[in-house]
């Protein structure tokens, strides 16, 4: 969705850099995350700026 306007963004640009989330331990052990979000572009706003994927 576009941080400006809450619309859906048309373009796909490709991915933000790695990040490491702690997840849930399973059978006593820590247990991380490797992703990395999704960047989209606005084509509807002026200077069409870029968006990264939030989780919630």
């Amino acid at each position: 969705m576009c941080r400006k306007w809450g619309r859906e963004t048309q373009r796909f640009i490709g991915y933000d850099e790695w990040i490491t989330i702690r997840h849930l331990p399973i059978f006593g052990r820590k247990v991380y995350l490797k992703i990395r979000q999704r960047r989209t572009q606005c084509l509807e706003c002026d200077n069409e700026p870029t968006t990264t994927e939030r989780y919630p």
